[in-house]
């Protein structure tokens, strides 16, 4: 028996009919990781710009948005807050009839003889005894965030 049965050959140059195969798949790797990289590169940028929001162009709603940042304190005078109007819930639904059901600050609904007070810039009605302390802390509303030191007799704490 002669041993002469052909072996099969190792190509060395790589140039061999599964080598572009190869060379396909090493460039769609390359490829789905330079997606990878991109679409990283844009999450991190939409998730850092998100909390950058215009100030508006007024000088003093800047400075006072970073008072209120800076100071936890920073807040009306009650005799600011008592020169906002009060009304009864009653009156208010006659008045406003798209009122809110209830406080937004302790979620509790509001009865036709529950002292509420507007605030006077977005009209956002709360329980006198639940915006009080709010604005005697805070410069804004708790819900849309107004501020509610626009009117010219403002004083604060």
């Amino acid at each position: 028996m002669n041993s002469s049965a052909a072996a099969p050959s190792i190509n060395s140059t790589g140039n061999g009919p599964d080598s572009g195969n190869v060379k396909g798949f090493s460039y769609g790797i390359a490829f789905a990781v330079i997606i990878l990289i991109v679409m990283s590169a844009i999450s991190l940028v939409a998730y850092c710009t998100r909390w950058v929001t215009p100030l508006g162009s007024s000088r003093s709603r800047r400075r006072a948005l970073m008072v209120a940042d800076q100071q936890d304190e920073a807040g009306l005078a009650q005799a600011t807050i008592d020169s906002y109007p009060k009304l009864t819930y009653a009156e208010a639904k006659k008045t406003t009839p798209a009122a809110d059901e209830c406080c937004s600050i302790c979620l509790s609904d509001y009865r036709d003889d529950d002292a509420l007070r507007q605030l006077p810039e977005c009209g956002h009605l709360f329980h006198l005894g639940c915006i009080d302390p709010w604005l005697r802390r805070h410069l804004t509303c708790p819900v849309c965030r107004s501020f509610s030191v626009n009117t010219p007799s403002a004083e604060f704490v």
